[in-house]
């Protein structure tokens, strides 16, 4: 008696034990679901498959082996997709998706992700990716999405790339205080064309370009360098307190007034081109200038210039120059480009010694460059 009992409670252990492991072992989530609401052995599940094809590779599982919610977990950088481009007649293009993610559903079960790289796979809805709490690093360069809202909860971002997308809202960003770089500029009409024609069946009304406020930028003080060219960007004042900025590419956008760079005294690089700048006085007092690019604008007056004795790359072509005294003492620069002006005297530019390209094409009322050969005798 006393066997058959202790018979029969070790075969109800038994069962009870094979029991919860088969129950357990059938747990898989759906897409949408999330890890925190089940065990560590749950199973977790991708709505595309290319997505979970990547995944797995990342954490070298193979199609047949069981991806948990505890493998996921240990996932911290995920890199999809290249910044590769190709040269097409002097500009470049980014080539075609190879696998396009119609989903990014699963993907936050990723989360100790704290880099992650999704570019150029038409993704159109980032939801998942602002469950992703300790990203560091995000790049989601070339994609097809407009609605950055999710982003708004990844409060530890330090860098952040989110250009060539249809994007014209971006005031998720603003609580993004621990940003250091910013990437948001727009495409090209070259590149754009491209994009909707390998973009079939997409909106061919979506708006690109398309940034106008930027005030949702003003409390990111951490910021170094900030990227919001190519856009319809009007009023830069919200960038006033952005003084830890030493890279800034504002070109292609409708700038009148740049007044607001007067205090950041920490830029090294300005890329301000293609815009309707007249006035350059708060250029002024800015010695660690490297490189300035200020072609097709509306300038004048170089006097703001005179102190940059660490400038080496300065472009100023398409504007209406006529005196270039003020870049006598520049004597850092390498690459110097006035075409299109209204410069009648050069001899300013003869003791720039370190010079290796001038350009003065199309100065029309120039008939006088012996001196800058005379210097070099």
């Amino acid at each position: 008696m006393i066997f058959r009992t202790l018979t029969l409670l070790l075969t109800a252990a038994v069962l009870n034990s094979l029991s919860g492991h088969s129950v357990q072992a059938q747990i898989t989530l759906t897409p949408t679901q999330h890890c925190h609401d089940f065990s560590a052995d749950a199973i977790v599940s991708f709505a595309d498959p290319d997505l979970e094809a990547v995944v797995r590779d990342a954490l070298e599982i193979g199609p047949q082996e069981s991806l948990s919610c505890g493998k996921a977990a240990s996932l911290e950088t995920l890199i999809v997709g290249t910044s590769i481009e190709r040269v097409v007649y002097g500009g470049t293009l980014r080539p075609s998706p190879e696998k396009p993610f119609e989903s990014l559903a699963g993907l936050q079960n990723l989360s100790n992700l704290t880099r992650l790289n999704l570019i150029n796979r038409l993704v159109t809805d980032i939801t998942p990716v602002g469950e992703l709490s300790k990203l560091k690093n995000l790049n989601l360069h070339t994609n097809w999405f407009s609605d950055i809202s999710a982003l708004s909860r990844l409060t530890d971002l330090e860098q952040l790339i989110i250009s060539e997308n249809p994007i014209s809202d971006i005031s998720p960003l603003a609580g993004l205080t621990k940003l250091r770089q910013l990437h948001v500029h727009g495409l090209y009409p070259y590149q754009l064309q491209h994009y909707l024609d390998y973009n079939d069946g997409r909106d061919p009304d979506v708006v690109f370009n398309g940034i106008t406020d930027i005030s949702p930028l003003a409390n990111l003080t951490e910021m170094r360098l900030l990227r919001i060219h190519l856009n319809a960007i009007s009023d830069i004042s919200p960038l006033a307190n952005l003084t830890r900025l030493n890279h800034l590419r504002i070109y292609d956008n409708q700038i009148e007034d740049i007044s607001a760079l007067s205090d950041l005294d920490e830029l090294t690089l300005l890329l301000a081109h293609n815009n309707q700048i007249q006035d350059i006085g708060a250029l002024a007092g800015k010695p660690g200038m490297q490189q300035l690019s200020l072609n097709d604008n509306e300038i004048s007056d170089l006097s703001a210039l005179r102190q940059m004795e660490h400038l080496e790359y300065l472009f100023l072509s398409n504007n209406q120059i006529y005196d270039v005294s003020p870049l006598r003492r520049l004597h850092a620069l390498q690459a110097l480009r006035l075409e299109n002006n209204s410069i009648t005297d050069v001899s300013a530019l003869a003791g720039l010694g370190s010079l290796r390209e001038l350009s003065l094409a199309q100065n029309w009322s120039l008939y006088d460059v012996r001196p800058l050969f005379l210097n070099a005798g």
